[in-house]
């Protein structure tokens, strides 16, 4: 599965300079996940703070939206 993921970026895990390529697609796809769980987690927190539940509930509903 990752090699597939890999090559369809165009990328050659074999060669060095493939290999640093796959090093920064993943620590940026890190990056784009723990951001994003922030994100998430920060608007939860924000809805928790208003004391409604369904405020909370809606806020959760719409975090896998896109």
């Amino acid at each position: 599965f990752a090699r597939r993921v890999i090559e369809r970026k165009d990328i050659n895990p074999t060669t060095l300079s493939g290999k640093d390529q796959v090093r920064r697609h993943l620590r940026d796809a890190r990056a784009r996940v723990l951001a994003e769980l922030d994100k998430n987690e920060r608007a939860l927190e924000s809805a928790k703070q208003l004391g409604d539940p369904n405020a909370e509930l809606a806020t959760y509903l719409t975090l896998f939206r896109e």
